[in-house]
């Protein structure tokens, strides 16, 4: 890493060494960083309390920081436990190895002034990992600093190719790997999309840009739940909970439960069109509403072999028997979960392949 020889001064006038255009940008660069430290252990908790004090001094002009290390570490003290001078330097020095900062030295007067703090942008850490700490500049000595005439910035090759970033990975839809590569290697990105693949491999109802929202949505949570200091042992396997629990359980359920039968399709329709996680909420539903439910319901039923009574025991009877009567003529054909245990019918939120078909009659609504 190269050495620029500067003259000290207002912060403003190192403003062309920023890497960011917003503080936006910079507070984001700076949680993928966050990440790489946690699950690596790159910092002790003293050195991240010092780096993230750093941060804070560098929100001015986005990503740069002209403090005094005293200024900095005095600031750590403000109504709680702060660091130490020798921590703050021991979190420099880490922080340059794995091209995190690049500190800049200034001169005033023929003498070595205040440092100058940059962060670089993540998408730049791939390209450094090669770099090792002797590459890092270290603190000048007053005899060495002259008034700058070049800069002596080692050379870089402009048409040397990222393959984290630039690189296209093959059957990985270009909107996910986008946000994935921010974090993860190619070949990681791949397994992460082999998860949404697998999760969704029986939606067909379930469109291409349904399935990248959906990945792209489990993420971003897996991504914040690392953040908070989650523990997990195998990321991919994490991920996967995630994408299920995105997706509607029950019909996850269904749809498994008949993926190897002789049916060529599933289609489901509720009780109630108003749709609503809280049961106390379903006196809100429009009555014309619910009668155009009426009509879907009898249109499915009618082009249907099979048909499922669903619904949970005991509750919503008034409803139930509003229905009985809509199905009566197909009662030929209707049946319903019977669990391990006899019980029937039940709700395949719990659905599993012990569970069997069992007859169903509309007369036992009474008796639930």
């Amino acid at each position: 890493m190269g050495v620029f020889l500067m003259k000290s001064g207002n912060i403003n006038q190192f403003k062309h060494l920023s890497k960011f255009n917003s503080l936006k940008s910079f507070n984001s660069s700076m949680e993928q960083w966050y990440i790489d430290i946690h699950h690596q252990k790159l910092l002790t908790k003293s050195e991240l309390i010092a780096l993230k004090r750093l941060v804070r001094f560098s929100a001015s002009v986005f990503g740069i920081c002209n403090a005094k290390i005293s200024t900095i570490v005095s600031a750590t003290h403000n109504k709680t436990v702060g660091i130490s001078r020798s921590t703050f330097k021991r979190m420099l020095l880490k922080a340059q190895k794995m091209n995190l900062i690049t500190i800049h030295h200034t001169f005033n007067h023929g003498k070595q002034g205040h440092s100058v703090y940059v962060f670089n942008d993540y998408s730049s850490k791939r390209d450094a990992d090669s770099n090792s700490l002797c590459d890092v500049a270290e603190p000048l000595q007053p005899e060495q600093i002259e008034p700058a005439k070049t800069s002596n910035l080692s050379k870089t090759n402009n048409h040397n190719i990222n393959t984290y970033k630039d690189n296209v990975i093959p059957n990985v839809p270009v909107e996910f790997q986008d946000l994935a590569k921010c974090y993860y290697s190619p070949k990681q990105v791949l397994e992460f999309w082999n998860c949404v693949k697998i999760s969704t491999r029986y939606l067909t109802y379930m469109s291409n840009v349904q399935k990248i929202n959906l990945g792209i949505r489990a993420f971003k949570q897996c991504i914040v739940n690392m953040k908070l200091g989650y523990k997990i042992r195998n990321v991919f396997g994490y991920y996967f909970r995630i994408l299920n629990k995105l997706l509607d359980k029950t019909v996850n359920n269904v749809i498994r439960y008949f993926a190897n039968s002789d049916y060529g399709g599933v289609q489901i329709v509720n009780l109630f069109a108003y749709a609503t996680p809280d049961p106390t909420e379903l006196k809100y539903r429009e009555e014309h509403k619910e009668n155009l439910n009426d009509k879907y319901i009898e249109k499915a039923c009618e082009n249907s072999q099979l048909i499922i009574i669903a619904w949970k025991r005991g509750d919503r009877k008034p409803r139930k028997r509003q229905v009985a009567k809509l199905l009566q003529k197909f009662e030929g054909k209707i049946k319903c979960f019977q669990d391990e245990k006899g019980k029937k019918p039940r709700h395949p939120r719990d659905l599993n392949e012990k569970w069997t078909l069992a007859d169903y009659s509309f007369s036992e609504i009474e008796d639930e």
